[in-house]
């Protein structure tokens, strides 16, 4: 078969398989979006010409030359944006809102999956986070952007210390295995970046600078002519610019997140029976339903998050010495929880506030991250102060682990632990 016989078998075999509705949806957005852009680079392109037309016009060389001036250039108005407008910006830039680090447990996720293990006072615990989104971006220039997304986190303790492995987020969940699923969305303003002249010079001249770079090195350069660039194609290629190049996009505006989260946990308890001394046990399920919302300022990498979760949960008996009848010249008297878990609801309302320090004079790392949460729950009264402390860094800079800080009002004592976490992707 010749060369073109087999260009029109594959797109006979593709268009049996794709819905021809869709597929043509998709080539003509991407076909006025790439011509928009072209259309934008050559009037940026066509603008510094004229001002050097005009500079050089201006010059005392020039003057009385007798060089008749260029005849004014009339541009066409520009096409009202279509439909497909935010779909542009959405696939240009990575990410819409950037979520700083925290733990596992922090109910506000960025991105991405996290494993993490952490250890405070001779209790352990491994969690795994794992999260997605997409973005759903209005069409309209300077409007509310949406992303979607879900989050799933498993989480089990690997041994106990004194009563529970949960340091002060007054979890109730955290003395067993649980899982929690949340659906959650940002909100961000955007623009039509993708529209501008600024916009479309910026692209060029990363463009421009990553043919250079992979001609020097002798490496194809089908990135550089891809129909879209992300925002990390510019800050690789243009970093001066990438600042002003995602300005274009988001303009000064807070962020807001919100969502829902339901958890179901699993725990075995083992007690000893007031009457005989002897060692029971039972398993339960608890269970918790949570809600949150957060602000994310422009100008810093930080957050503000407020939630409220109710828990239908189980509370550990107090534990004593238990000394049964005697019946030899021996008897042993075990020490445990005395009697069966009780019901223990909790109302727990929170306030947590994120956010990354730039630390460069610190010669282990240029950034500190600090996750601070105050909770309160209305049932029991109880207080609890939670400072998860980010200061380990990988090879490329990312916060990984560091120090845990715990404070509750019932035990009245500080507690310290440790945590290290691993990000990894799953749907990329």
């Amino acid at each position: 078969m010749s060369g073109r016989g087999a260009l029109l078998a594959a797109a006979a075999l593709v268009l049996a398989i794709t819905p021809t509705a869709v597929l043509a949806q998709s080539d003509k957005a991407a076909e006025i979006a790439q011509i928009r852009a072209e259309i934008a680079a050559l009037n940026a392109r066509l603008d510094k010409l004229e001002r050097q037309d005009a500079t050089a016009a201006a010059g005392p060389g020039n003057a009385g030359s007798g060089v008749p001036a260029a005849p004014a250039v009339v541009r066409a108005p520009p096409t009202p944006p279509a439909a497909d407008a935010a779909q542009t910006v959405s696939r240009t830039l990575d990410q819409g809102v950037t979520v700083a680090p925290a733990t596992n447990d922090r109910v506000l996720k960025g991105p991405g999956s996290t494993v993490e293990f952490s250890a405070t006072k001779g209790a352990t615990q491994v969690s795994l986070a794992i999260s997605s989104s997409r973005s759903v971006p209005s069409s309209a220039s300077h409007s509310w952007a949406r992303d979607h997304g879900w989050s799933l986190t498993l989480a089990a303790p690997l041994s106990k210390g004194d009563d529970s492995t949960s340091l002060a987020t007054l979890d109730a969940l955290a003395s067993g295995a649980s899982l929690k699923f949340q659906l959650n969305g940002f909100a961000y303003k955007t623009a039509e970046g993708a529209e501008t002249p600024q916009a479309s010079a910026i692209t060029q001249r990363a463009r421009d600078a990553c043919l250079a770079k992979k001609a020097a090195d002798g490496l194809s350069n089908d990135e550089c002519k891809a129909s879209f660039v992300t925002d990390s194609f510019i800050e690789q290629y243009d970093k001066s610019e990438y600042d002003a190049f995602i300005a274009l996009f988001y303009p000064p505006s807070l962020a807001f997140a919100y969502g829902v989260e339901g958890g179901v946990g699993y725990n075995r308890y083992t007690y000893l029976d007031p009457a005989t001394a002897k060692s029971l046990s039972a398993s339960k399920v608890p269970f918790s339903a949570k809600v949150f919302v957060s602000v994310l300022p422009y100008t810093s990498l930080s957050s503000v998050t407020g939630a409220f979760e109710y828990s239908y949960a189980y509370k550990e008996a107090k534990s004593s010495t238990l000394c049964p009848a005697p019946t030899g010249p021996i008897t042993q008297c075990p020490t445990g929880p005395v009697g069966a878990p009780s019901q223990d609801n909790a109302y727990v309302l929170s306030l947590e506030y994120r956010r990354i320090f730039q630390t460069p004079a610190l010669f282990f790392t240029h950034q500190i991250g600090v996750s601070a949460q105050v909770s309160h729950d209305f049932a029991s009264g109880v207080t609890g102060v939670d400072v998860p402390i980010y200061l380990a860094p990988d090879a490329k800079g990312n916060l990984l682990g560091g120090l845990r800080l715990g404070y509750t009002s019932d035990k009245n004592a500080v507690s310290v632990g440790v945590f290290v976490g691993s990000t990894f992707s799953i749907f990329q």
